[in-house]
């Protein structure tokens, strides 16, 4: 079966959604990681974590859609944490992308504000694109933790996104963005 994986990277949550080609989640989740800041080697072991979750899905999807990190989204302020968590999501996203590679599957990384515009959202109108996607994907989210929900929904967001993409490339004959095709 032809799929498309979404990644919403992130060190303590990382978002990820299955979708078919009808558009369909075929399976969502939440990888968690717990920080233990005083131990050596803690950030390590929660790229392992996530490694470990995230290493079947790509193997097993057609297609990789990551949302890169953009650096105005974490820029609230003089607070040394928001460039600390910058930094994790990118390092996250560098992982899905070298798991992509490794595996051979093609891989789009659209930033947050692009893939959202794709899909109908208004730049800062992440409330609205978060409730049409709840609305659609409601059954497949009822097991999902409402701490969690949101980076569900991006992850949903971005595997949608390169679907919409796919649709319109087909639309005009392109050939740019084949996704019926599976490279190994």
């Amino acid at each position: 079966m032809l799929t498309v994986l979404g990644v919403d990277p992130g060190l303590a949550r990382c978002g990820w959604a299955v979708l078919d080609l009808a558009g369909l989640v075929v399976r969502c989740g939440c990888i968690r990681t717990k920080a233990d800041k005083g131990s050596v080697g803690d950030e390590q072991r929660r790229l392992v974590e996530v490694t470990a979750v995230l290493r079947d899905l790509v193997a097993n999807a057609s297609r990789v859609v990551i949302e890169w990190p953009s650096s105005g989204g974490f820029a609230r302020g003089p607070d040394v944490g928001n460039a600390l968590s910058a930094g994790q999501t990118g390092k996250v996203a560098a992982l899905v992308y070298g798991l992509a590679a490794a595996f051979v599957r093609p891989c789009s990384l659209p930033a947050p504000v692009t893939w959202r515009t794709a899909l109908g959202a208004v730049r800062g109108a992440d409330d609205l694109i978060h409730a049409a996607l709840r609305l659609r994907h409601a059954r497949a989210l009822a097991a999902v933790r409402a701490a969690d929900e949101p980076h569900v929904l991006d992850a949903i967001g971005l595997a949608e996104y390169r679907l919409v993409l796919a649709a319109r490339a087909q639309n005009r004959g392109s050939r740019q963005l084949p996704l019926t095709e599976r490279r190994s």
